[in-house]
């Protein structure tokens, strides 16, 4: 069929890619220029390349053409409105014929949003496979009870959705998972949207799987790598919980819930709580004033180090040195 093509469209003015299925012949024509004249050469020259076929085949031809779209990403757009323009002939006719989208306009097409598309990854992102295999049902009932529309760019809508995955999630020590991430992996499955359906959904568990183990690693990395800052710098005076955030490059809400999940401290507490265990320890084993034990633990104040250390202690500075008196 190429050869074809390239006979007709002789001017060096287009790329022709053709692809070749059981049932079908998928051309995609990439033209230069979109003016109408233009256009209604390419299409006598597709009548033309449809005669020659159909002379050397002796066999009855459908060919569906779709708009033009300017955007490479439309390419599923103009996938569907081919086979709009197929089934619509297999309905209707026998025999040659040529189809134009714009004479057979199929206004029920199913699509995926990129709203949606952008939702249902950032869930698998975090790990939510309830929620995700809810989305994904979702979709797959559209496609049970829609009977009037062309729906394999929809489902070819929601395998790229899904191939996306292994950009945004870390799947290196993970071969079996990501072999599955694969447009062969699920290709077989095509024609039966059930055992499509249990294949998207038993992979994206996987992954939602994977990502809740890894991010509750990361978090635990995270929350490790800000204590150990804090048990280096708690004699700043200066340290503050946007400091810490700044040297972790994460939020304050997020460190502090890592820092409440591993440590049963928010950022602030854990910071107030260890200079007063090291105040402590400085009460039991120096005879520092107490003035020089609130510089040494960060406070420039020692009535802001009295308060903090009766807070946690339930017990002054001075009441805890004499206590600890042998």
């Amino acid at each position: 069929m190429q050869n074809k093509f390239e006979y007709i469209f002789n001017d060096k003015k287009h790329i022709i890619y053709t692809f070749q299925t059981k049932e079908e012949s998928i051309c995609i024509l990439n033209i230069k220029r979109s003016n109408d004249d233009y256009l209604n050469r390419v299409f006598r020259a597709l009548q033309q390349v449809c005669n020659l076929l159909n002379e050397e085949t002796y066999l009855g031809l459908t060919v569906g053409v779709s708009n033009i779209h300017s955007e490479y990403n439309k390419i599923h757009l103009a996938y569907f409105e081919a086979l709009s323009c197929l089934r619509y002939g297999d309905q209707t006719t026998s025999g040659f014929n040529l189809f134009l989208y714009n004479d057979v306009k199929d206004n029920s097409r199913l699509e995926l949003s990129l709203e949606q598309d952008i939702e249902i990854l950032q869930k698998i992102k975090s790990g939510n496979a309830q929620s995700v295999n809810t989305e994904i049902k979702s979709l797959f009932d559209k496609l049970y009870s829609n009977t009037s529309s062309v729906t394999e760019p929809f489902i070819y809508d929601i395998l790229c959705m899904i191939l996306k995955i292994e950009g945004m999630v870390d799947l290196e020590k993970h071969e079996v998972v990501k072999n599955k991430l694969r447009i062969d992996y699920f290709i077989p499955y095509i024609k039966d949207r059930k055992s499509l359906e249990q294949k998207i959904t038993e992979v994206v568990t996987m992954v939602c799987d994977l990502t809740k183990v890894d991010q509750g690693s990361k978090d635990k990395e995270i929350a490790d790598v800000a204590v150990k800052f804090i048990q280096k710098n708690y004699s700043d005076c200066n340290l503050c919980v946007d400091m810490i955030c700044d040297y972790v490059h994460f939020s304050d809400v997020y460190l502090s819930r890592v820092l409440k999940k591993y440590y049963n401290r928010t950022t602030l507490d854990y910071i107030s709580n260890y200079r007063m265990d090291v105040a402590k320890d400085l009460f039991k084993n120096t005879n520092f004033s107490i003035n020089d034990i609130s510089l040494k633990v960060g406070y420039t104040q020692v009535r802001t180090f009295n308060r903090t250390f009766k807070r946690y202690l339930n017990i002054s500075p001075d009441e805890y040195r004499k206590s600890n008196i042998s």
